[in-house]
């Protein structure tokens, strides 16, 4: 019978008779199976030939050291029963067993199939060095990958730099000079406690991007060997530290450009704003301070203070001191107030009746610089009923001093023409006393005050003129 090999074995006998056989492939007749340990037994007893030869060693296939003894397979090793494996595996082959520790060693793949619980070390006292080369682009890829071989970050470099990924999109480049890119998208720092970039140069003096976790809370603060420098707090308030801020025009010859600072009143609201200048353009703004406001996007020059001189120049409306406001030092003197205009005037008998003026005459210029005021110009009457007193008056702009000067020096006198009145034209004279708010008309003819209002029969034409000092 020739040997092939056995096919199928689906019907089950407990022993063999010495006709028995096992059937094979191409035979007729039906098949049979057996235990194993039946198996052993009908073989260990005898049988032998075409079927199967004799092996007594299956029964000791629960011990692998007899197996190895009754298979003669000897130990690997260098002696002179033991099977050499060093042409196989050269200097590898009597290393322990624990490591293989080479010179050089060169895989074409290393494929990790499981997990690994250790990690890769690459040791060596002064250089250890991970080579890797490809022969495409990039010239050598880190990568991880999930279950689907799906990249989920990974590492290219490349002869001129160095990509960083996640999934298969470059986030940060590290080019030849050191300059690091970081691609679009959102870049977050976070740590448990205070956020900081520190950049360090090689004279030591780290400077130090800090976002403070604890109050006060910085939203953002550079410091310098530790000091603070620049400091925004959750307000939105920035704080410059032992320094200045600077806004510088174009480089080059700056013709025509400028530096400028701008403040918006409104955030949603870019044509309404006030700035300040510097320019460099030449004639009176040459390097001049000037002050800007924007209404409607159109820019108006306000103020100007000159380069060289420092004078400053109101380009554009007044100089108004309020009412809380000291005015303007002028070193020995302080200039309080300044104002001057016109207002409307009015006369009346010290006593009793009274005297009208023409409403197309009836308006007086006055000047008020600091304390002192000055009152002049014309008015006419138009009407008087019963005038009695032994003056008559007319209001003032500013009520007169009084006590703020020693021995009534707060007093002042003015002159005044009357024209059409019962006296002549210098009969009058002018008087201001202190603590009052107009001025008193009397008759001069006398050496003491007599009766005036009755002078005036509502035709008169009053000229004055006079200077006072003002509560």
């Amino acid at each position: 019978m020739a040997t092939t090999r056995i096919k199928d074995i689906t019907t089950a006998a407990t022993t063999f008779s010495s006709d028995d056989f096992v059937a094979i492939d191409g035979a007729t007749s039906g098949t049979r199976k057996m235990a194993k340990d039946d198996l052993i037994t009908e073989v260990s007893s005898g049988v032998s030939g075409t079927y199967l030869e004799e092996s007594n060693n299956l029964s000791d296939v629960d011990s692998l050291d007899t197996s190895k003894l009754n298979m003669e397979i000897p130990d690997v090793g260098s002696a002179g029963n033991q099977a050499p494996l060093n042409s196989m595996l050269s200097s590898m082959a009597y290393q322990d067993s624990a490591a293989i520790s080479v010179g050089q060693a060169e895989i074409e793949t290393l494929e990790v199939t499981d997990s690994v619980t250790d990690s890769l070390t690459i040791e060596d006292s002064t250089d250890p060095t991970l080579f890797l080369e490809r022969a495409g682009i990039p010239n050598g890829f880190i990568k991880s990958v999930d279950a689907n071989g799906t990249e989920t970050s990974g590492i290219q470099l490349y002869s001129s730099e160095v990509r960083l990924r996640t999934g298969a999109t470059q986030r940060v480049t590290i080019d030849s000079s050191g300059n690091l890119d970081v691609a679009s998208g959102v870049t977050t720092l976070n740590n448990t406690g205070d956020n900081a970039l520190r950049v360090e140069s090689t004279n030591g003096n780290p400077a130090t991007i800090n976002v403070v976790g604890s109050a006060p809370n910085y939203l953002f603060d550079i410091r310098d060997d530790g000091t603070s420098k620049v400091r925004v707090d959750p307000s939105g308030n920035v704080t410059v530290n032992g320094g200045r801020l600077e806004a510088k025009p174009n480089s080059g010859t700056n013709t025509g450009s400028q530096g400028e600072l701008r403040l918006y009143g409104h955030e949603s609201n870019a044509s309404r704003f006030a700035a300040i200048k510097c320019f460099n353009t030449g004639g009176t703004d040459q390097n001049a301070l000037s002050f800007y406001t924007s209404s409607g996007g159109t820019e108006t020059q306000r103020v100007r203070i000159d380069e060289v001189d420092g004078d400053v120049e109101v380009l554009t409306g007044s100089v108004i001191v309020g009412t809380a406001g000291e005015g303007i030092d002028l070193g020995a003197t302080v200039l309080t107030e300044f104002e001057q205009g016109v207002f409307t005037a009015s006369v009346a008998p010290a006593a009793s009746g009274t005297l009208t003026i023409d409403t197309a005459s009836d308006q007086l210029a006055y000047a008020i610089v600091g304390d002192i005021v000055t009152v002049h110009g014309q008015i006419a009457l138009d009407g008087a009923s019963s005038p009695v007193g032994n003056y008559a008056k007319i209001n003032l702009p500013a009520a007169i001093a009084l006590g703020t000067l020693a021995e009534d020096a707060d007093y002042s006198a003015g002159s005044c023409v009357v024209t059409s009145a019962a006296g002549n034209l210098g009969d009058y004279s002018l008087l201001a006393v202190g603590g009052d708010s107009f001025v008193r008309i009397y008759k001069n003819t006398a050496s003491t005050f007599g009766a005036t209002a009755a002078d005036f029969n509502g035709d008169e034409s009053i000229y004055i003129s006079i200077t006072y000092r003002k509560a």
